[in-house]
């Protein structure tokens, strides 16, 4: 499974010059239509900044360390729920995306694509700023 987090261009803009979309894509062999929906589609809506990157991986590490049985992350109509076993990503939006089976990840998925995007974040706004990482596929296959 590979992800891909990239800029594509917006257009120019006279007083700012070239602008760009943040895109984030998902390719593989098994489905991976609920990992664009509920994982890369919603990232921008609680993890907008590096500071929100950081902030999340310090909290997924009191869930690793034991410091928190659990936390909620609140975000712009998403909220996420991480367990020491899985994430749990809400999309407030739509009752049927709430608490749904194809929302949920494992911990260690949820925080290699947080780190992905922190990294991607800091490079520059440019065509050629890029992150790929990619994924064993059995190890985050799922049996929805």
């Amino acid at each position: 499974m590979k992800y891909r987090f990239y800029n594509k261009s917006a257009g120019y803009h006279p007083k700012v010059g070239e602008s760009f979309y943040r895109l984030q894509s998902v390719d593989g062999n098994i489905p991976n239509k609920r990992r664009q929906h509920y994982l890369l589609n919603t990232l921008s809506f609680f993890a907008n900044g590096i500071s929100d990157c950081k902030r999340l991986l310090m909290l997924i590490e009191q869930v690793e360390t034991n410091s928190q049985e659990q936390v909620l992350i609140e975000g712009e109509d998403v909220e996420i729920v991480v367990t020491k076993n899985e994430v749990q990503v809400n999309i407030l939006v739509n009752d049927d995306w709430m608490d749904n089976p194809e929302g949920v990840f494992t911990l260690k998925e949820f925080k290699l694509i947080i780190s992905a995007w922190m990294v991607f974040l800091q490079l520059p706004e440019s065509s050629d700023s890029e992150v790929v990482i990619t994924l064993p596929e059995t190890e985050f296959e799922s049996s929805i």
